[in-house]
């Protein structure tokens, strides 16, 4: 797990990769990432946390994208030109190979 996160960064790049470049809606990314089935009152209008873990994610340069979900396609983006994985694999499996190995 990431300091201070109850995620792995792994769980963290799947969920951002889904939201951002997949544009999968928040709460069908927690009901594929989060083991959470009980969920608050609030759930139904997304997953905040997608929004902080995109706002969280620094790459060393200033960031290109605005708003969480422009920062999350970017981050997926990155992930995935880092990926071991050849081109015909998924987006989401070059992002979440990528997080493996970072």
């Amino acid at each position: 797990m990431l300091s201070r996160r109850r995620y792995t960064g792994l769980a963290i790049a799947l969920a951002l990769t889904l939201w951002g470049l997949e544009r999968v809606p928040a709460v069908d990314v927690r009901a594929r990432v989060s083991p959470d089935r009980q969920l608050g009152f609030t759930a139904g209008a997304g997953w905040a946390s997608l929004s902080r873990w995109a706002q969280a994610v620094t790459w060393g340069t200033v960031a290109v994208a605005s708003g969480s979900r422009g920062r999350a396609c970017e981050t997926a983006e990155r992930l995935i030109a880092r990926s071991p994985l050849p081109m015909t694999a998924s987006h989401v499996e070059r992002a979440v190979a990528a997080a493996q190995i970072s």
